[in-house]
């Protein structure tokens, strides 16, 4: 089930655009939608945890340009979404890379454009990262497992605890227990199962688990001790929407030129090789200019910045006018602007 959302002010824009979204995802069990008046309306659900959707379409200019200040507060209250832009601006487009972007669509779209994202949006997301399914008043939420502190029996209900958020649903701990075994989670306790990758400390009775004291009983106190020694606690943690997930991906953004707002995620520490021959390239720009083997790029997440080595004819050129030296190493900050042999396609590095 994913859960979607639009918010732009052009109500018969908005009618289309429902219509192309039913049709690219026909199987209604897969789908909710939802349609936000206003972008007050977006950060009033927010406010008071209505706020349901995996993927939020939003025009920049809604409302006078309130658009980008709710992708502003869904980056800084770390709403666990993501965000497709559909509008007519082209100037916001760096700057909206930093607010969970899925893509960035110029108007007028076109249904093949709206079908491509979706159909991309839903391969994604299904590769993303493996979660729990849980349900709560008949909507299911799919928690990624590494996302989860612990989980606490209370009655008949569960409580489980995030990184980010609470969930209270209805269920048992023993059964529950069966599933999230096979993921590294221990069962400390009879009211308390934790992941045992987000144990920080263990202190005889009690172990602590993010900013949380859980109590270990006399049962589980050799087995949780004995597992603890081993443990890794610095295992990365996974999110719900693609944009947490890839909170320490780098990239680029196409801000000028026929890929015009195309977004490229890098991975950290990988090298990438970017060209016009897809047999040997892992990013494509066709452009004339563009060689066969372009150039190579590694996003080193720690210092935040990136290593580029042009093994192009044509060139590869920094800020728009200085060229780098083949098979030379160069290290670069986010905010550079890069152009492959074209210099009328500029990308920025995010």
């Amino acid at each position: 089930m994913i859960n979607i959302g639009i918010c732009d002010s052009d109500a018969l824009f908005c009618q289309h655009l429902q219509i192309m979204i039913h049709q690219a995802i026909p199987d209604a069990e897969k789908m909710t939608l939802k349609h936000f008046k206003n972008c007050g309306e977006v950060i009033d659900a927010i406010r008071e945890e209505r706020f349901l959707c995996n993927l939020l379409f939003l025009d920049i200019l809604s409302e006078d340009g309130e658009g980008l200040k709710v992708a502003r507060f869904i980056y800084d209250n770390h709403v666990d979404a993501d965000i497709i832009f559909i509008t007519a601006s082209k100037k916001h487009i760096y700057e909206c890379c930093r607010y969970h972007t899925f893509a960035y669509l110029i108007k007028p779209v076109r249904k093949n454009e709206i079908f491509a994202e979706i159909n991309r949006y839903m391969v994604e997301l299904e590769h993303a990262s493996h979660t729990l399914p849980i349900n709560i008043k008949g909507t299911v939420h799919r928690i990624p497992f590494q996302s989860i502190l612990y989980l606490e029996s209370n009655l008949r209900k569960l409580v489980l605890y995030t990184t980010k958020a609470r969930y209270e649903f209805y269920g048992k701990l023993d059964e529950i227990e069966k599933t999230l075994t096979e993921e590294g989670f221990l069962r400390c306790h009879q009211s308390y199962l934790v992941n045992q990758n987000q144990i920080t400390s263990l202190n005889g009775s009690k172990l602590t688990v993010g900013r949380d004291t859980i109590p270990i009983s006399r049962k589980y106190q050799a087995e949780i001790k004995s597992r603890f020694a081993a443990l890794n606690t610095a295992a990365a943690q996974e999110f719900q929407s693609l944009h947490q997930n890839q909170q320490n991906y780098g990239g680029l953004v196409c801000i000028e030129g026929r890929y015009l707002a195309s977004i490229i995620h890098i991975k950290p520490d990988q090298e990438i090789f970017i060209g016009r021959d897809g047999k040997c390239t892992d990013i494509v720009i066709n452009l004339p200019q563009v060689s066969r083997m372009h150039c190579s790029l590694i996003y080193h997440a720690d210092t935040e910045c990136y290593e580029l080595t042009d093994h192009s004819s044509s060139g590869t050129f920094l800020d728009e006018d200085k060229r780098l030296v083949p098979e030379e190493n160069y290290l670069l900050k986010s905010g550079s602007i890069l152009c492959f042999g074209d210099k009328n396609t500029k990308y920025q590095l995010i």
